[in-house]
């Protein structure tokens, strides 16, 4: 039933084509004469036409609001423990995967090592940052934030300027003012009396002191920005084509090109580092290489490699986001999770979520 559910509610289009077979179908049914008083038939069509409308009803805004169905398209953020992966995506209220509408965001979490999905949950229409600390998901907007269980996807709290007075004594008098700082994870309240009061959101303390430079919960295993021995220098004869260079720039191996080229990710521990490459200019395909510091080609993987296809959707390019933990590459191509082990490019897991 899931299965069907979510591709059912992945277009726009398909969803829009089976309203209006049901608009079809009610309809011939309601003019039917399936009984022998006027009311009855009366009551059977108005039935009809009721279960038309709470059809469009939920297909179009209690769904994306509500349960979430319909496959992903791309995501917007991921992040990984020692026991789970977390993909954020969003869909429209009033349409699958239209431009229109308001944006609801959903969570997907899978198990890290298998791929196995533990979960979906919708987590609303504010989601301005999204980070975790362990098995702790904190996420929101400057008008409500939540701290949630990753293991069963439980609210463990709400923050907000309702709930803020009841949780806490201190902030009895009332919410002035309420924003999360991302850069120092802690929540910065104006009291209604005045007061300034920070609030960490893992441990829940409240207190009227500035918090010295707060604790980094933001854990990542992401290490595609830490290019301490290696980097990617464009070629002299073209911008599109990238050669590998030492941290001076220095090129090192002016014979080994890569199209659109960009580091990916670097294994410090195994001496090698993967670059993520293109076919063409236009980026429709893309190449994972993974090469070893004293740069031979250790293995390549293409996007035509994985399969990726959603029924007739074509095989999407989109790269959306990506991870490494300890020695895998998580990553997605459209709704597709792949995991990769980091030493021989061969694939852990596949998911589509």
């Amino acid at each position: 039933m899931q299965v069907i559910l979510d591709f059912l509610f992945s277009s726009v289009w398909l969803l829009l084509i089976t309203l209006f077979a049901i608009l079809i179908v009610t309809t011939n049914l309601a003019q039917k004469k399936f009984f022998k008083t006027k009311f009855l038939n009366l009551v059977f069509s108005g039935l009809m036409y009721t279960l038309f409308a709470l059809s469009f009803l939920f297909g179009g805004f209690i769904n994306p609001v509500y349960f979430g169905y319909g496959y992903a398209t791309g995501f917007n953020k991921i992040l990984a423990n020692d026991k789970y992966v977390c993909f954020l995506d969003s869909r429209m209220a009033g349409g699958g995967d239209g431009d229109f509408g308001i944006e609801y965001h959903r969570l997907h979490t899978l198990n890290v090592l298998t791929g196995e999905k533990i979960y979906k949950k919708v987590l609303g229409k504010e989601v301005e940052y999204f980070e975790q600390k362990g098995g702790l998901l904190f996420y929101g907007g400057n008008s409500n934030s939540y701290l949630l269980n990753i293991e069963n996807g439980e609210t463990i709290k709400h923050f907000s300027k309702k709930t803020l007075p009841i949780l806490y004594s201190e902030l009895q008098s009332g919410i002035d003012a309420f924003q999360y700082d991302q850069k120092d994870s802690y929540i910065r309240i104006t009291a209604k009396n005045g007061k300034v009061y920070y609030i960490t959101p893992y441990d829940g303390k409240i207190t009227s002191q500035l918090p010295a430079i707060a604790v980094d919960y933001k854990e990542t295993y992401d290490t595609a920005q830490d290019s301490a021995y290696i980097s990617l220098v464009a070629k002299k004869s073209s911008d599109k084509i990238f050669v590998l260079a030492d941290r001076n720039g220095k090129v090192l191996n002016d014979s080994l090109e890569f199209l659109e080229g960009e580091m990916f990710h670097i294994f410090k521990d195994l001496n090698r580092f993967v670059v993520l490459h293109y076919t063409n200019t236009d980026k429709t395909t893309f190449i994972l290489t993974c090469m070893s510091t004293d740069l031979k080609k250790v293995w390549e993987i293409r996007q035509t490699d994985l399969d990726s296809k959603h029924y007739w959707f074509k095989n999407q390019a989109t790269l959306d986001v990506s991870i490494a933990y300890l020695h895998q590459l998580i990553f997605n191509i459209g709704g597709f999770a792949f995991a990769i082990n980091g030493e021989n490019g061969k694939i852990i897991w596949k998911e589509h979520l």
